[in-house]
C-alpha cells in the first residue's frame, strides 16, 4: 500500500520525472517483481503487477521523444503523442486500445515509431506480463506487427528473456 501510494503521485500525465524519481522508481521493480513471482495472494499479484507494469511504462515514456504530428484527421490515434500517453493508462481499455493502434502505426512502418522500435518494444513486454486477455493479446499482437518491421530486434529480445528468464 505504502509503495502504491508512493508511486501514484509518478504515474500522473502531468508529472515530470527527475533523475532521482526514476532511479527510485527503478529501485522499486525487482522487489514488485518478486512480489508478482513468489505471493500466494492473487490479488496481491495482480496490484503489484498491474504496480509494475505501469512504472515500466511511464520510465520508458519518459525517454520517447514528443510523437506530434500535423495530421488533420479528426481520429485521436492519428498523433503519436495520444498513442504513447494511453500506453501508460491504468484504464484497461484506453491501454489496449493505444496497443492496437500503436501496432498499425508498426504496420505502416511509421518512421518515428521505427525510430523508437527499443523502447517501445520495452513497454510491450512489459504488457505481456498482464493479467487481462485483452492487453496481454494486444501487446502480442503488436510485438508481431514490430517483427514485421525489424525481425532481429524482436528475436534478439525473445532470446534474451528465453535465455534470462525473469530478468
Amino acid at each position: 500500500a505504502v509503495v502504491s501510494t508512493q508511486s501514484t503521485g509518478y504515474m500522473r500525465d502531468d508529472v515530470e520525472l527527475s533523475e532521482s524519481d526514476e532511479s527510485e522508481i527503478k529501485s522499486l521493480m525487482e522487489p514488485l517483481k518478486k512480489i508478482v513471482d513468489t505471493s500466494g495472494n492473487h490479488e496481491i499479484v495482480k496490484l503489484a503487477n498491474d504496480l509494475r507494469i505501469c512504472m515500466a511504462t511511464k520510465i520508458n515514456l519518459e525517454s520517447l521523444p514528443s510523437f506530434a504530428t500535423k495530421d488533420d484527421e479528426k481520429d485521436r490515434y492519428t498523433d503519436l503523442s495520444n498513442i504513447v500517453k494511453d500506453l501508460g493508462d491504468s484504464f484497461i481499455p484506453s491501454r489496449a486500445h493505444a496497443i492496437i493502434q500503436l501496432g498499425k502505426q508498426f504496420a505502416n512502418k511509421n518512421p518515428l515509431v521505427i525510430e523508437n522500435i527499443e523502447l517501445l518494444q520495452t513497454i510491450l513486454l512489459e504488457n505481456l506480463t498482464h493479467d487481462d486477455s485483452y492487453v496481454f493479446l494486444a501487446a502480442v499482437k503488436c510485438l508481431g506487427q514490430i517483427s514485421w518491421c525489424n525481425t532481429q530486434v524482436v528475436l534478439d529480445r525473445i532470446i534474451q528473456e528465453i535465455l534470462n528468464p525473469g530478468r
